[in-house]
């Protein structure tokens, strides 16, 4: 697909490129490196979260265990279990969103138009 050209430049020396059209600012050089240690940093920390799935699924399995095999419960390990879910929902959100992975309510999106 061809270039869009400027009205005044029949030549085509002149493209629509928002990098190129702001390259001399000073403070989009800074946007730049925040964005991209943002997504760095975001992906580092979905990673350690995705850890934490790992460690709520061995809670869960504990506390199950304990509660209905050794009918005996911690009060503890429950709360354990919300303060891990949190984490991973609060902290993981971000990351979700990133990568389109965030549950979506599919009752009202198989009913609307994509606008």
């Amino acid at each position: 697909m061809p270039q869009k050209q400027l009205p005044d430049d029949p030549a085509g020396q002149v493209r629509f490129s928002a990098l190129n059209r702001y390259r001399g600012i000073p403070s989009l050089h800074f946007l730049r490196a925040y964005v991209s240690f943002a997504n760095r940093l975001n992906e580092r920390v979905g990673a350690a979260v995705s850890w934490l799935t790992t460690v709520l699924v061995a809670v869960v399995c504990y506390d199950v265990f304990t509660r209905y095999l050794l009918k005996s419960s911690l009060v503890a390990v429950q709360e354990l279990e919300w303060h891990l879910f949190a984490v991973i929902f609060l902290i993981g959100a971000a990351y979700t969103l990133k990568h389109g992975k965030h549950v979506r309510v599919d009752v009202f999106y198989n009913r609307f138009s994509a606008k």
